[in-house]
């Protein structure tokens, strides 16, 4: 398995692979799955911030297939920059093969090569098996994000 850092034509190649592993991060966190209009649009913005080198993806390929794929990019903060990671999947039938290991060491190498020393990612509640993956290296809670409906559909 090769984790390789991807640009814009890495991106179009695997769009549709890209677009499924968005697509499941997004029903993880939200626990409904996204329009395609929503996709299509973030797929927009990962080619857009990749070709102004604002964000870092990686994949996990093998044999030309992507199993897996983060996003990531530099936030500013009041103090020292993060690094923020945004996405983080792993195709369901290579789950537990360490794929998602692989991917988050090449982002924390990422950061490290930037010359920021935080990473920083958000996981819902909704998703208990990617919080307890994120603890086993070494992440830990930071700060609350919440929020309250305030009108219903």
């Amino acid at each position: 398995m090769e984790i390789k850092l991807l640009n814009t034509n890495d991106i179009l190649y695997y769009q549709d692979k890209i677009l499924k592993l968005l697509d499941e991060c997004i029903i993880n966190t939200y626990t409904k799955p996204a329009t395609n209009s929503y996709l299509k649009e973030k797929l927009y913005s990962l080619i857009e911030n990749t070709t102004k080198k604002k964000a870092y993806i990686f994949a996990a390929i093998q044999e030309q297939q992507l199993f897996g794929f983060l996003w990531s990019y530099v936030v500013t903060t009041p103090f020292e920059p993060h690094f923020h990671i945004a996405y983080l999947a792993v195709m369901p039938e290579k789950h537990n093969r360490g794929i998602g290991r692989l991917l988050l060491a090449a982002a924390e190498k990422q950061a490290i090569e930037l010359g920021i020393f935080e990473v920083e990612l958000i996981v819902s509640n909704y998703n208990l098996s990617a919080a307890e993956f994120y603890k086993k290296y070494n992440y830990r809670t930071d700060r609350l994000i919440m929020n309250k409906i305030l009108k219903t559909m």
